[in-house]
């Protein structure tokens, strides 16, 4: 818990002082300094809304198939997504339809692009 809450409170402090600093700058007669002395407290409000999450979020713990207790806890959507995929795997195996030769309509001699020379 305190690997959050250092980096938290630095952040915070920073932004604000660094937001403070702007203010002061932008009262002095700095004009583009009133855009940042807005701007860094809003970097500390959302660093505070994401620390407040980090905290709290409750952690998700995957579902395994092959654990006993939890294959009745599946989803009834993703086992039939899953059982459709497999079924148009089964169809249409992944790769497209099959690619015809290039030169399919010239003989194999004839590979390199040039016409067949005429005898006569």
């Amino acid at each position: 818990m305190v690997r959050l809450h250092i980096p938290f409170l630095v952040g915070v402090a920073g932004c604000l002082f660094a937001g403070w600093f702007e203010l002061t700058r932008a009262r002095a007669g700095r004009e583009v300094a009133w855009l940042y002395a807005f701007e860094w407290p809003l970097y500390a409000i959302l660093g505070t809304y994401v620390w407040w999450r980090t905290l709290h979020e409750s952690p998700t713990r995957p579902v395994v198939p092959d654990d006993p207790h939890t294959i009745d806890q599946l989803d009834p959507g993703l086992v039939a997504w899953q059982e459709y995929l497999a079924k148009m795997q089964a169809a249409d195996p992944p790769g497209g339809p099959p690619q015809k030769p290039l030169n399919a309509r010239r003989e194999a001699r004839h590979s390199r692009g040039r016409p067949p020379e005429r005898e006569g």
